[in-house]
């Protein structure tokens, strides 16, 4: 596991050159401004705690492979806490009705947050013991280097006050898994094959694409929103756009390339 654990290292830092850490690291931009993408986060941030609890865990299976990775899903399911503490103090929690929080979480503008999860969900639903290690060591490694980056814009404002994204996270988030150097050791002692390292290779870089396509949506965002205008407003503008589904006709069936035979005009 040595040549994937130095895999994920090279991407880590490849993937810490993105604009949204370049925008993070400017201190000419106010602190807050900076960390004003905390509503792109929102699915992320709760579907994160259900990948652990139902798709990385299984009590069922009693393996060491296994433990490790639910010891891992107990340790990072419950974080959520954190990020409703900011948004809060971040003045960025809304009085909203139901659908409107529903509205912008599944808009077009936080679509790459959601293909994340489901990105996430469809490797970890094929891959082997070995490869759910990797999975959860890339998931680490991104993860360090993001809110590492955004404990050091937290510590620039008074007070310090936010913890999901400030130092309290960030120091609970070694980087590694479970963050001790026994664990470190016994990953990188674990043995794969030429075609398991190309495989794991190949997954740790399919979850690198979701995180940096992750990261581009939230630096996007943050180009067309400032701090004032979130504060104020009464919710964010963003919406799910579109008309009611209904069926297709003849015609558009057919346009569509539908393998069922039709009859009709058109």
């Amino acid at each position: 596991m040595k040549r994937i654990l130095a895999h994920i290292t090279a991407r880590s830092e490849e993937f810490a050159k993105e604009p949204m850490f370049q925008y993070l690291r400017d201190e000419s931009i106010d602190p807050e401004q900076r960390i004003c993408f905390m509503p792109m986060m929102a699915h992320f941030v709760f579907s994160f705690m259900d990948v652990n609890l139902y798709i990385l865990r299984n009590e069922l299976i009693d393996t060491p492979y296994q433990r490790l990775i639910n010891i891992h899903s107990y340790e990072d399911a419950t974080h959520w806490p954190w990020w409703v503490n900011d948004m809060k103090r971040a003045g960025l929690d809304k009085m909203c009705t139901f659908t409107d929080a529903m509205l912008f979480t599944w808009s077009d503008v936080t679509r790459r947050s959601r293909m994340l999860t489901y990105e996430f969900v469809a490797i970890a639903a094929k891959a082997s013991p070995k490869q759910l290690l990797a999975i959860v060591e890339t998931v680490e490694s991104t993860g360090y280097k993001f809110l590492s980056t955004t404990a050091d814009v937290c510590k620039s404002i008074l007070g310090d006050p936010y913890l999901y994204y400030g130092s309290k996270h960030s120091n609970v988030e070694s980087g590694h898994h479970m963050g001790t150097d026994g664990a470190i050791d016994y990953l990188g002692a674990i043995e794969l094959s030429d075609d398991e390292f190309t495989e794991t290779r190949a997954i740790v870089d399919r979850l690198y694409k979701a995180y940096t396509d992750f990261v581009a949506e939230m630096y996007d965002w943050v180009q067309g929103h400032e701090l004032r205008e979130l504060r104020q407003n009464p919710f964010f503008r963003e919406r799910v756009r579109g008309q009611v589904s209904r069926p297709l006709n003849v015609e558009e069936l057919r346009q569509h390339g539908t393998p069922v035979p039709t009859s009709g005009a058109g």
